[in-house]
């Protein structure tokens, strides 16, 4: 999934927030992660970048 699918998934689901997962540990990616910043910039919906083997917790 590239930027451009994502934005239009956040577009048609308007969530409160997007986490991407496996955009630096597999090789398969040939976008990188800055493209999907610059796709989320000026919208509602929360861009949450975590590094490897970091834990988020969503309330």
């Amino acid at each position: 999934m590239d930027a451009e699918v994502v934005e239009q998934m956040m577009n048609l689901l308007n969530p409160k927030s997007v986490l991407p997962i496996h955009h630096s540990t597999f090789g398969l990616f040939l976008e990188p992660i800055w493209k999907l910043v610059q796709a989320m910039d000026g919208h509602a919906s929360d861009l949450d970048l975590i590094a490897e083997g970091s834990h988020v917790l969503y309330k």
